[in-house]
């Protein structure tokens, strides 16, 4: 939880305009876990951050037994990016990943179990950034 936080709040710190006034976006999710996840982005003109965190773990993680992590748990579930955000591709804050975003019919989506491979959350936030806030050693 410590590194979680660390690593949110010292991004927040960085995108101080993004969070103090940037939209609060609620993200459409679908497939078949898609009541287990909650994601949200914050947009505004300089930028974007995506928020993904899973919910309601029991059912997924036989009680706990295994930890929320990649496609054998998420399976086809997606979170969508609204129109307005950048396609990608998105570096997550708390791996170093950089994930692209899915072409669809009903637009661009993310699939979680790409998203939620090696940590249970996920920041976002486009690649493209100007500053490399990677975590060490990523």
């Amino acid at each position: 939880k410590l590194y979680t936080l660390h690593r949110a709040l010292t991004y927040r710190r960085t995108a101080a305009d993004l969070f103090q006034r940037g939209d609060y976006v609620p993200l459409p999710t679908g497939g078949q876990a898609a009541e287990h996840l909650c994601a949200f982005a914050r947009r505004l003109a300089t930028g974007a951050a995506v928020t993904v965190v899973p919910r309601l773990n029991a059912s997924l993680t036989d009680n706990g037994a295994r930890l929320p992590l990649g496609r054998d748990v998420w399976g086809d579930t997606w979170v969508a990016l609204p129109q307005g955000l950048p396609a990608g591709p998105y570096l997550n804050l708390f791996t170093g990943e950089v994930l692209r975003a899915t072409q669809g019919e009903g637009g661009d989506t993310l699939a979680a179990g790409d998203l939620l491979a090696a940590f249970p959350v996920a920041l976002l936030i486009p690649a493209s950034s100007t500053d490399d806030p990677r975590p060490p050693g990523a």
